[in-house]
């Protein structure tokens, strides 16, 4: 990637400054659309006191509380809003746009290598999917930075061993490098449980590089992956064992989620940059796959491909043959790398022309996705609890489920009518009772008989009774709430927003 003549620095600065700046405009319009229920999730375990974050929390709650503790201590500088809240996922995912910017130059690969960066830096930038994960207040954003820099490090790394481009200064590079895999990848363990097939598969694909590229080097190159890896393992080692307790604890759910192998379509779509851009990524990926493998660069196709591919097929296996945990947004920090493919199949494009207009189009394709984006909204809280404030009354209760729902309405809480009574069935979130099946996590269990006592007796005392609820094929698949109220009061009034649906019993 070194044949074209090379952009001069402040041309390049100039144009990664833009990139970046376009990253962080398109990051910050409609920041404060409504919160949905896992960004309510991390408002409410943000606010606990570290002590319970990191002692009670993991008895229940299947996260790992590092994400938790990062905007805990966030929160406690920048407030508590929604802007506030989400503002970490912000940051991290123009970092990550900066990474891929820069990442020509770290690996030393020339003028084309600052060409590739700045296409695969632009795409990243004006990509939906990853703006969603920029956007969201969930731990997705910081972990595909993290993943991104501990396979940035193991670049570099292969750079390092298949060429001299680092010269006199290999070995400080090797070991930063070494220092960087470490420490990153340790972070990304803790930033979710899924990580675990992250970190395998870039410590994985250096391993295959090595027995294919480079085997004069195995005994050195397995030392510096052995010292990432117990410097990785040295930093994520506390969690392990509460991450046993955790799997266990999580063996005797009921998961909400079913495998369905359209959802790989729609991991497909998220990353490739929306539906009118995913086929042309997809095939931009494959042309820059086959280019690498055919050139000097044959050890980072393998190693990307490796990194993308094994996760990706670890999680549908995992979903097939025992738990099904394969989401989406799970994977979507494959997303950096899957562009940078995709940059490499357009940068090489022979002609100058084709070249530029293949940019072009790639741009607008991707940009097509941002309009439907900002319009949509995953859960509309704030039009559900304004619609609620405007038509409750003096005397009114309001009755939710699932339990997990009081984190919403805690975050909201200024939305609501003053005084406003909320009931949760079975009981205030987490509600601990080993003999009920618990959905998402041990502190929403499913609804049974018994609770519709708790229905008659909260009716009997307000005249108005507003029942609000989402995921009712869950968490009361035999419809036990409605019928109750139904009995005992009539339906006045029905309203749904998105899978909100909120109820007027009198």
């Amino acid at each position: 990637m070194t044949s074209e003549r090379p952009l001069k620095r402040s041309t390049f600065l100039a144009a990664a400054a833009a990139i970046l700046l376009v990253a962080l405009v398109l990051r910050q319009i409609g920041l404060s659309r409504s919160f949905w229920l896992d960004e309510a999730y991390t408002s409410w375990f943000s606010a606990l006191p570290l002590r319970e974050l990191w002692g009670d929390v993991p008895s229940y709650e299947t996260h790992p509380p590092m994400y938790y503790t990062i905007v805990h201590l966030w929160r406690m500088v920048a407030g508590s809003s929604d802007w506030a809240l989400r503002a970490p996922s912000v940051i991290a995912g123009v970092l990550t746009v900066l990474l891929v910017l820069f990442s020509g130059r770290l690996l030393r690969l020339g003028p084309k290598g600052d060409a590739l960066s700045l296409v695969g830096g632009l795409l990243l930038a004006i990509n939906a999917g990853h703006i969603d994960l920029s956007q969201t207040a969930r731990p997705y954003g910081i972990q595909t930075l993290t993943a991104s820099i501990t396979l940035m490090a193991s670049l570099v790394l292969l750079r390092l061993w298949s060429s001299e481009v680092y010269g006199a200064r290999s070995r400080s590079v090797k070991w930063m490098a070494a220092v960087a895999m470490a420490v990153s990848g340790g972070m990304t363990l803790w930033l979710h449980n899924t990580s675990v097939f992250i970190t395998l598969a870039i410590w994985g694909g250096l391993f295959v590089c090595t027995l294919l590229f480079m085997r004069r080097q195995i005994g050195h190159v397995f030392v510096v992956l052995l010292v990432a890896g117990v410097g990785a393992l040295a930093i994520w080692g506390p969690f392990i064992p509460t991450l046993a307790a955790q799997s266990a604890a999580m063996s005797k759910m009921s998961f909400w989620l079913t495998f369905e192998w359209w959802r790989l379509v729609e991991l497909a779509i998220m990353v490739g940059g929306g539906k009118y851009a995913v086929m042309a990524t997809i095939l931009l990926a494959a042309a820059g796959t086959g280019a690498l493998l055919l050139g000097p660069y044959r050890s980072f196709a393998v190693h990307l491909v490796v990194v993308i591919a094994v996760p990706v097929a670890a999680m549908v296996l995992l979903s097939l043959l025992s738990r099904p945990v394969f989401l989406p947004r799970l994977l979507q920090w494959i997303t950096p790398a899957c562009l940078m493919l995709a940059a490499t199949g357009l940068i090489l494009v022979p002609h100058r022309l084709l070249r530029m207009a293949l940019v072009a189009v790639s741009v607008c394709l991707t940009g097509a996705a941002l309009p439907r984006y900002y319009a949509s909204e995953k859960e509309p809280w704030i039009d559900a609890t304004s619609a609620l404030s405007e038509r409750a009354e003096p005397g009114d209760v309001v009755i939710a489920f699932p339990n997990e729902l009081l984190t919403v309405f805690d975050f909201y809480r200024d939305r609501l009518p003053a005084g406003t009574t909320v009931t949760y069935l079975p009981g205030p979130f987490p509600y601990r009772d080993a003999k009920r099946v618990f959905i998402g996590n041990l502190g929403a269990p499913r609804l049974e008989p018994a609770d519709a006592e708790t229905v008659r007796a909260v009716a009997a005392r307000h005249g108005r009774v507003w029942l609000v609820y989402r995921g009712e094929t869950l968490y009361d698949p035999t419809d036990i709430i409605r019928t109750t109220l139904g009995g005992i009061r009539t339906l006045k009034s029905t309203d749904i927003f998105g899978n909100i649906t909120i109820e007027l019993y009198e």
